[in-house]
């Protein structure tokens, strides 16, 4: 038997209804380091597993959760699954920079079109009074600042979300 198997054997499965069972510290350890692995690698299945037993979605690793580490690397499909599973859209790491932020600079626009529509702060600032735009800018993503400036004059709803993506497709 793999160590795997033997931890996830011992933790007690995802159920919505039972707010009682919840994974010992050592346990809840191993499922962060799950989660932080998942995000900064790109394995979906991984991450799932981890939420389904209960894993904490806004552990930190160095200061940054798992939503921070997905948005970093344009990981969209799990920034869609933190989200809808209870990830904290505005947690800030230790230079008071979002998930949106990181997104911004990176420049992943389908990551940032999802934090938005989850409704992501487009006017928030880190510690050096940096907005998502200003990070965007400074890294050459002008999709992600026309994107930015959109939302800013029309909130992303699920038509003008549609319709956005199918102009940036066009184009």
């Amino acid at each position: 038997m793999s160590k795997e198997y033997d931890i996830y054997a011992s933790l007690p499965p995802f159920d919505v209804h039972n707010h009682h069972r919840k994974p010992t510290a050592q346990q809840q350890e191993y499922l962060s380091w799950e989660l932080i692995e998942a995000s900064t690698s790109g394995n979906h299945d991984q991450l799932i597993k981890a939420i389904q037993h209960r894993a904490d979605l806004d552990c930190r690793y160095k200061g940054c959760t798992p939503l921070y580490y997905a948005s970093k690397n344009g990981f969209t499909m799990l920034v869609r699954s933190l989200l809808s599973y209870g990830a904290h859209l505005e947690t800030r790491n230790s230079k008071g920079r979002t998930a949106l932020m990181i997104a911004c600079s990176r420049g992943h626009i389908d990551t940032v079109h999802v934090l938005l529509h989850n409704g992501a702060k487009v006017n928030c600032t880190d510690h050096s009074g940096a907005t998502p735009r200003h990070l965007a800018l400074r890294n050459g993503h002008s999709a992600v600042v026309h994107l930015l400036d959109t939302q800013a004059r029309m909130p992303i709803t699920r038509t003008n979300a549609i319709d956005l993506r199918l102009k940036q497709l066009t184009k």
